[in-house]
Order: structure tokens, then C-alpha cells, then sequence
């Protein structure tokens, strides 16, 4: 396996996801397939750091800045036949959180053990991703716990084109702002699905 350079591209990605399914008012809605991905450009790129050895989990590890969440439905034809033409939710938009209180990340961790060696492929790769969703006409909804992705047995980075990511978690989504405080998750993103890599480039 090759070694794992010091340096890292800044890049971006878009995607495809085979489905999604939400729950939202008792009811589950499946929805896909849908695309995604954001342009990469400046501080929105996904930024990896220089490896360095996590003595915790006793292996080499890199850090990585994430910023490519961004699923818009207005203009996708799946929403619109899951939910009606007329419904809000096909103007849905998911992003990461800006909100820096909340920052979204990632780690790529390696199978060198030994502090002394030089890390090398493969990498698992997770990424922990805090969310926010937007629809016309109502308060904003955000998450309180991330949702983790994950990519096993990565040989490159940044990852190729086909590189699959599987939902862990799901999310759950809560009213942002002075209705926050509410115990009670208004909408959830079921774990399950996949986020397929369909174009990938570096700045």
C-alpha cells in the first residue's frame, strides 16, 4: 500500500443518493434517488491536515475539515413524487451546520500501529456530520447529535469516484432558535442509506 503524503489537495465532491428515507409526522417517506455535493471553493473545500499519531486509539490518524453537505430538492423530480408538487418539502435544503458551535468534521484512520513507522493505505474514513434543514414557512431545524458516515478500507485521498459512505446514525432534526429548547425531535433521517461519490476534484 502506498504512503500517506503530508500534504492533502483541498477538494470537492458531488454525489448521489440511491434513497433517503425521513419520518415526519408518524408517517416514513423514501425518497430517491437525489444528488448532491458542494463546489469545494475556498473555506467551503474539505481540508485534510498532516497525519499525526493518536496514542489512544494506537494508530495514525488525519484530521479532515468537512464542508460538503449540501442537498438542495427544488428542481429534483423525486421529492416532487414523493411528496406533491405542492409541498414544501420539495424545496428542502440540507447543509452542514454553520453555525460554529456545531462544526462538522472528519478523521481518516489508518492500520499503522507503531508511532515510529510511516502511516500508509488503507484508511477507514468517518466523518460526523451536524446538519441543518430549511423549508419555506417554517423555523429552520437542526441537529443536536451528529450523523456519522463512514467509508472502509480507503487506498487513496482523496477518495475516488464510487467510493460509497454508509448512514451509521441517522439524525435527528430539532426547531432551531428560542423553540430549541423542545425535547422532542420534529423530523429524523433514518440510518441505512448510502452516499455514492460521483464526481470528485481537487482545488
Amino acid at each position: 500500500m502506498g504512503k500517506i503524503p503530508n500534504e492533502f489537495p483541498d477538494m470537492g465532491a458531488l454525489f448521489e443518493k440511491p434513497y433517503t428515507e425521513f419520518e415526519f409526522d408518524g408517517k416514513i417517506y423514501k425518497v430517491g434517488p437525489t444528488v448532491g455535493g458542494h463546489n469545494g471553493v475556498g473555506p467551503q473545500a474539505c481540508q485534510a491536515h498532516p497525519p499525526s499519531y493518536d496514542s489512544v486509539r494506537g494508530r495514525w490518524v488525519v484530521h479532515v475539515d468537512n464542508n460538503l453537505i449540501h442537498i438542495d430538492y427544488s428542481g429534483q423530480d423525486e421529492p416532487r413524487i414523493v411528496f406533491g408538487d405542492d409541498s414544501p418539502f420539495t424545496q428542502l435544503v440540507i447543509q452542514n451546520n454553520p453555525d460554529p458551535a456545531f462544526r462538522s468534521g472528519g478523521i481518516l484512520v489508518t492500520e499503522t500501529t507503531s508511532a515510529d513507522a510511516e502511516p500508509e493505505y488503507p484508511v477507514d474514513c468517518e466523518f460526523t456530520m451536524h446538519l441543518k434543514a430549511t423549508v419555506p414557512g417554517v423555523p429552520s431545524l437542526v441537529t443536536r447529535e451528529p450523523l456519522r458516515l463512514i467509508a472502509n478500507g480507503l487506498e487513496e485521498w482523496p477518495p475516488p469516484v464510487g467510493t460509497v459512505y454508509k448512514n451509521q446514525s441517522g439524525a435527528e432534526f430539532f426547531l432551531e432558535g428560542p423553540a430549541a429548547e423542545s425535547d422532542q425531535p420534529m423530523a429524523r433521517i433514518l440510518p441505512g442509506d448510502s452516499t455514492v461519490l460521483t464526481e470528485v476534484f481537487t482545488l
